[in-house]
Order: C-alpha cells, then structure tokens, then sequence
C-alpha cells in the first residue's frame, strides 16, 4: 500500500472493526490483517495505533494482565488432583478423556 490519508487510515480501521464483531482487533492483528504498516501511520501522523483507534472513535485496547508465576501453581494443583496425573498439553483445551 502506497501512502494513506488518515481518513483512509481510520476508513481501514473501521472496516476491521466491523468485521471482528464491532470491537478493535489487537495492534499486531491489525497490522497483519490490513497490511498497514507503523510507517504508514507515522507518515499520516499518527503515532499509534492505540491514537489511531481514539481518531476513529474507539478506546485504545487495554493490556491483557499476566498472572504471576506464583498464581499458576494453584490452578496446576487442581487440575493435578482433578485429573489424577500431571497435566499434559492435551488438557489444555480440554479435550483430554
């Protein structure tokens, strides 16, 4: 994509956002599926995505909170107990027997 306006830019967003149910993708998602890249913002000064998605009328996207390692160990422990063995990567999704 050639240089964009910042009402093409915000035209870009906005058809993302319809498409992903009304709500902002995440930055990284964004950029994959529009094929904008930062530059492109800075060249229509705008220097974020997060002040992209404020020009078009959006909340910027929160960052997802982490636990802590020491907050895994109890869920670790349940799961242990519930299925009697060490989970393994199959008991993520849940489709374990």
């Amino acid at each position: 994509m050639s240089d964009l306006s910042k009402d093409e830019l915000i035209g870009l967003l906005r058809h993302t956002v319809l498409a992903n149910g009304n709500r902002p993708l995440g930055e990284a998602a964004f950029f994959s599926e529009s094929g904008i890249t930062r530059r492109q913002l800075w060249d229509a000064e705008i220097r974020s995505y997060g002040d992209l998605c404020e020009l078009a009328g959006y909340e910027r996207n929160r960052l997802e909170t982490r636990l802590q390692p020491d907050q895994l160990f109890e869920p670790l422990a349940r799961l242990t107990v519930q299925l009697d063995r060490f989970p393994d990567h199959t008991d993520r999704d849940g489709s374990s027997s």
